[in-house]
Parts: C-alpha cells; sequence; structure tokens
C-alpha cells in the first residue's frame, strides 16, 4: 500500500517537472495584445508630418536626416510625448531609389560608414533609436550591417527596428549579435495608399498582435494613412488593443525573457524523463516582409 503511494507521488512530481519545463519553452504575451505604430520618411513636408505628430497616443515619428523640417519635427513630436527614431537613408537594391541626404552605402569603408551615422544621430534631437529608410541592398550586407551596429554600440541606449525592406535582411540578426535592442517590423500599412486597403492591413496588424501579443506596423504620412490612423487609434481600446512605444515594448521582452529564465527553475533534484531532453524552442511566427523592395 505504502509503495504504491510512493510510486503515485514520484509521477505527480515528474509530471509537475515536465509541464514546468514545457512552460519555460511557450512564447510568453501580456494579458492585453499590444501594437505600436511607426510613421516613416518624415522631414520634407511640414504639414503632412505636423499631421503625424499629432496623432493619438504614443505613436512613433522616423524622421530623415538634413531634411528641411527634420528638427522641428522631432521637437515636435517629443513635447506630444511621441518617440523619434532617426530614419536612416541606405541603398536600395532598386537603382532608381534615391536614399537622400545622409544615405549609407555599401562601397562605404566602416570608418564612413560610423561618421556619417555619428553626423546624422547629432542633426536630429531626441532620437531614441534608428530604423532604415529603404535599405534593401545595405541591409542584407553582413559587412556594412556590422559596421552600423558596431557604430550604434557607442551610443548604448539607441534601439534598431529592422524595416524589413527586403527578406534577406541581416539587420536584426546583426544587431542582436551585437547586443542591441532589437525589434522587427510586421506590417507595412500602405503600400497601398487606399483607405480600404490601409484598413484591411491595420486589421491584419491587429490580427498578428491578438495572436502573438504585439505586432509593429509601419506606415507614411499619406493623407489616406493619416486618415485610417486617426480613426482607428480613437478606438483601440474599445477593441481591447493598446497603442505602446517601442522602449515600452523592448521593457516588456526584457520581462519576459527574465519570467522565461525564473520558469526554468527546478523543484526537484529528480532528473525530468528522457522526452524533455528533445524540447526545442518554438518557433517565432514570421510575416512577410511586403509586396515590394525598397
Amino acid at each position: 500500500m505504502g509503495s504504491g503511494n510512493n510510486a503515485t507521488n514520484i509521477m505527480c512530481l515528474k509530471n509537475i517537472t515536465l509541464s514546468i519545463a514545457l512552460l519555460a519553452w511557450l512564447p510568453l504575451t501580456t494579458s492585453a495584445a499590444t501594437i505600436s505604430i511607426i510613421v516613416d520618411d518624415l522631414g520634407h513636408r511640414l504639414k503632412e508630418g505636423r499631421r503625424a505628430t499629432t496623432l493619438p497616443g504614443p505613436v512613433v515619428c522616423a524622421i530623415l536626416p538634413h531634411g528641411q523640417h527634420s528638427v522641428t519635427l522631432a521637437k515636435q513630436a517629443h513635447e506630444t510625448g511621441k518617440e523619434v527614431l532617426l530614419h536612416q537613408p541606405m541603398v536600395s537594391l532598386l537603382e532608381d531609389k534615391e536614399p537622400g541626404p545622409g544615405k549609407l552605402l555599401s562601397s562605404m569603408p566602416d570608418l564612413e560608414i560610423a561618421t556619417t551615422l555619428a553626423y546624422n544621430l547629432q542633426s536630429i534631437p531626441h532620437v531614441i533609436g534608428i530604423n532604415n529608410h529603404m535599405g534593401s541592398l545595405l541591409t542584407s550586407d553582413n559587412r556594412a550591417m556590422t559596421a552600423v551596429m558596431e557604430a550604434m554600440r557607442g551610443h548604448e541606449t539607441l534601439i534598431f527596428i529592422d524595416s524589413i525592406t527586403s527578406p534577406e535582411s541581416v539587420a536584426a540578426s546583426t544587431a542582436r549579435a551585437h547586443h542591441i535592442n532589437t525589434l522587427e517590423r510586421d506590417i507595412f500599412l500602405d503600400n497601398v495608399a487606399e483607405h480600404a486597403e490601409i484598413n484591411r492591413q491595420f486589421d491584419k496588424l491587429v490580427r498578428i498582435a491578438r495572436r502573438r501579443g504585439h505586432a509593429i506596423g509601419i506606415g507614411h504620412p499619406y493623407p489616406e494613412t493619416m486618415d485610417v490612423l486617426e480613426q482607428r487609434l480613437a478606438t483601440l481600446e474599445q477593441q481591447g488593443i493598446t497603442l505602446i512605444s517601442l522602449r515600452r515594448r523592448i521593457a516588456d521582452n526584457t520581462a519576459a525573457d527574465h519570467n522565461k529564465e525564473q520558469a526554468t527553475w527546478q523543484p526537484s533534484s529528480s532528473p525530468l524523463p528522457k522526452v524533455s531532453k528533445s524540447l526545442k524552442p518554438l518557433p517565432s511566427p514570421t510575416y512577410s516582409p511586403g509586396p515590394r523592395l525598397k
């Protein structure tokens, strides 16, 4: 009788231990789904830029370097509680695409990449991070992206957001290898700048957030995009979705990583069942980089 109870207790303990091990590999999500919105290409047109900086909530403003209104819009974004990114121009695979002033080229030596990036960062106030403008060629160049990340390490608080303008991008993986806080774009909202299509893309963004816990969308200061964002952001909470800043997302990721580490604690010195040795981390969902290169 006693030996039977002992065997049952041992089996229960093993089941509990295995369950804890399985939970350690499950993706952690917040109780409420969250999204972040980045508006790219700000700096050249003041009216359109001001519309972006006054959107509801902590929308992120990605500002091009050396634009006529870049400094003004960065200051206004900061005053309205929005994060500012340097929207760093990078060379594209498409030869007819000109990245603009302050661009980074694959042909540049490492020192020129570093000095150009530093000059661009100094040109815009209140910058908390960098995302790429165009860059389908540069972000798929391991040597060039290593130079970018080495330069960013001199600015320890900066974060990097990979806009994923190419399916071959190594930008995010290179940033992580250099211990830089990194996020990746999930959806381009306005590859087709029409109200109906932007709304469809926004709905897709929300579905990803509900499934995965968080999603990042990128749009541009088109009148149609601003119309949709003004309407949709004002009603997000009614849908159980919270708009958050990029730094809040980084903090959430850090907390989730900490919780995951805590979940690996073992309540018993008994060895796990053999099946636990084959456990692998669940893969993160992957999403299309969009219908066209930039």
